[in-house]
């Protein structure tokens, strides 16, 4: 069995795991903030930066929701929450594992596409005029087309303790996706990344909860996809 999920520091998860909520939370937060920015008229580029602080506030103020509820859960079934190896998992949870693995395979070659596409086009754009987020985004989607690359193989085996960054990375790609989107970079490659994106944090984190034990209604799967949904709904309709 990969360890339990629980910490020797009363009320709070793992290390890692509260890290990923943070970031995530912090991602919630800014999107929304970017959003409502570029709903009060702020042009793109602008709201990137001012929604900074809002957004890092209303993460905060999420993190703290999601904390109280992990807190709840643990109290609830008695603090154990475990991963189990590969060769402990029952026949549901592989065929979860492989969904998931399909679906990060199929974000890492759109990642691979739409990083490519980005990194060329900045290349191509003469010096006084290159995009420092182009090449930011374009950046970030070549690094996780490569990560969901080496992860794939992994699922497949059975290997469930990347789960979650994986859900986590795949909502990233949609959020950076959004906002390539808003800025007017290859749209129509971009939303099919972002679908997929969305599709992949579902399956990774539904793949978590049925190799948890299932337990409760996987309400980060549903939290997750929204996300990424918005990713793709509001820079098409602002």
């Amino acid at each position: 069995m990969i360890g339990p999920m629980t910490t020797d520091r009363p009320g709070l998860p793992p290390p890692s795991r509260l890290a990923s909520w943070l970031l995530t939370s912090v991602l919630v937060g800014w999107l929304i903030a970017y959003n409502a920015f570029r709903i009060a008229g702020e042009s793109p580029r602008g709201s990137i930066l001012v929604s900074l602080v809002p957004g890092i506030v209303l993460g905060l103020i999420f993190l703290g929701v999601t904390v109280l509820v992990w807190r709840r859960n643990v109290e609830r079934h008695g603090g154990e929450i475990v991963i189990p190896d590969a060769e402990a998992l029952d026949q549901t949870s592989r065929d979860a594992l492989r969904l998931a693995a399909f679906v990060v395979g199929a974000l890492a070659v759109a990642s691979l596409a739409v990083g490519a596409i980005l990194v060329a086009d900045w290349l191509d754009t003469p010096e006084g005029q290159r995009s420092l987020a182009k090449v930011l985004v374009g950046g970030w989607d070549l690094i996780a087309g490569l990560w969901m690359a080496a992860e794939t193989p992994r699922l497949v085996r059975g290997h469930a303790e990347d789960l979650e960054s994986l859900a986590l990375g795949s909502v990233l790609t949609a959020v950076l996706g959004g906002v390539a989107i808003s800025r007017g970079w290859n749209d129509a490659a971009q939303a099919v990344a972002i679908v997929v994106a969305g599709v992949s944090a579902g399956a990774c984190q539904l793949g978590l909860w049925r190799v948890t034990g299932a337990r409760g209604v996987p309400v980060a799967t549903f939290v997750l996809v929204a996300i990424t949904a918005l990713s793709l709904i509001l820079p098409l309709t602002l």
